[in-house]
C-alpha cells in the first residue's frame, strides 16, 4: 500500500467508523515468482539466477486479510471492508434459558488467494511509480 492509500484508509476510517471497527483496503495480490520476475526485467538481470525451492514448512500458500467470521460482519465500503465490532455481550445463559441457538453466520474469508492478482507488467508500473524503488534505482547505478 502507497503511503497515499494509506493516509486515504485513515481518512475514510475517521469519516466512516464507529469506535471499535476496523478497516480493511480492497487491494491486488501477487506471487513472489511474478515479483521476482518483475524486479528482473526492471534490473535487467538474468532469470536464470532465480531458483524454485517450493514451499517450506509452516509458510503459507496465501494471507488472510478478514477472516470467513468477520466477512460475515463486514460490509462492503468503496475501496475498503468495514468489519464493524461485535458488541455481543457475553451471557449465554440468556440463550440456555430460552433455548434460542446462537448464530452461526459465516461469510468467505477475504484472501490474498481469492482478490484479484496482479500482472508482471502490473507489478513493474506499480513499483516503478513508488518512490522508495525508483530512488533504490537511481542509486543502484
Amino acid at each position: 500500500m502507497s503511503l497515499d492509500e494509506s493516509v486515504d484508509l485513515v481518512l475514510n476510517a475517521f469519516i466512516n467508523a464507529e469506535p471499535g471497527d476496523l478497516f480493511v483496503r480492497k487491494s491486488p495480490a501477487s506471487s513472489i515468482g511474478n515479483l521476482a520476475t518483475a524486479i528482473q526485467e526492471i534490473c535487467k538481470s538474468n532469470s536464470a539466477d532465480t531458483e524454485v525451492i517450493g514451499i517450506r514448512h509452516g509458510e503459507k500458500l496465501f494471507e488472510t486479510l478478514v477472516g470467513s467470521e468477520e466477512m460475515a460482519h463486514s460490509e462492503e465500503n468503496g475501496d475498503y471492508f468495514r468489519i464493524k465490532i461485535d458488541s455481543r455481550d457475553l451471557n449465554y445463559s440468556d440463550y440456555f434459558q430460552s433455548r434460542r441457538k446462537l448464530p452461526m453466520t459465516r461469510g468467505n474469508a477475504y484472501t490474498s488467494d481469492n482478490t484479484s492478482q496482479l500482472s508482471v507488467n502490473e507489478i513493474k508500473e506499480l513499483l516503478l511509480n513508488t518512490s522508495g524503488f525508483s530512488e533504490m534505482l537511481v542509486n543502484a547505478q
